[in-house]
């Protein structure tokens, strides 16, 4: 079993693969792309979170850390991101990394959306939620176009802002979006 492809409508999700390894590492390096999510990864502790999830992408299960890579276009597709989702006791994180050409471009609140619906579906959990540092307002108006709470507690501590959403505030949102 493997982790599903999936399909925005904008983009295409599929498992992290090896071929993605300088991918994986150049982003979880890159001091410009972690800025707002914390302190970059040495070259080695990038390579050894990209095996964990390599490893945990091929039990196919939502419960289990996955990643995805973000890709747009047809045939020749061209990779814009990557996209998480990493599991805590009582929900699930989604994180989402995008590369700097395709920053403002609503990458990220594409495929959060996405991908908390897609959980939400199904039974894996009742609650998702994302975090970021604190002087990110892009991600924190992402956040709230999609209809996330700002958490009181976050993990991690104060120095993130975190949001959320259980699964019948994204339903209840979704019918009514289908109105």
């Amino acid at each position: 079993m493997t982790l599903p492809i999936l399909e925005t409508g904008r983009f295409h999700l599929r498992p992290l693969l090896e071929k993605d390894r300088a991918l994986y590492v150049s982003i979880y390096t890159n001091e410009a792309l972690m800025r707002f999510v914390g302190e970059p990864m040495t070259s080695g502790d990038a390579a050894r979170a990209f095996g964990a999830f390599l490893s945990s992408n091929r039990h196919g299960d939502l419960r289990r850390a996955c990643c995805w890579v973000i890709e747009h276009g047809g045939p020749t597709r061209e990779a814009v991101g990557l996209l998480a989702l990493i599991p805590h006791s009582h929900a699930a994180e989604i994180g989402v990394m995008v590369l700097q050409a395709w920053q403002g471009r609503k990458v990220a609140q594409d495929v959060i959306g996405f991908l908390s619906g897609h959980v939400f579906q199904g039974e894996s959990w009742t609650r998702t939620f994302s975090r970021h540092l604190r002087e990110n307002e892009a991600g924190a108006g992402v956040m709230r176009r999609l209809g996330f709470r700002e958490m009181e507690d976050v993990p991690g501590g104060a120095r993130f802002r975190g949001w959320e959403m259980a699964r019948g505030e994204w339903k209840e949102r979704h019918s009514v979006a289908q109105l």
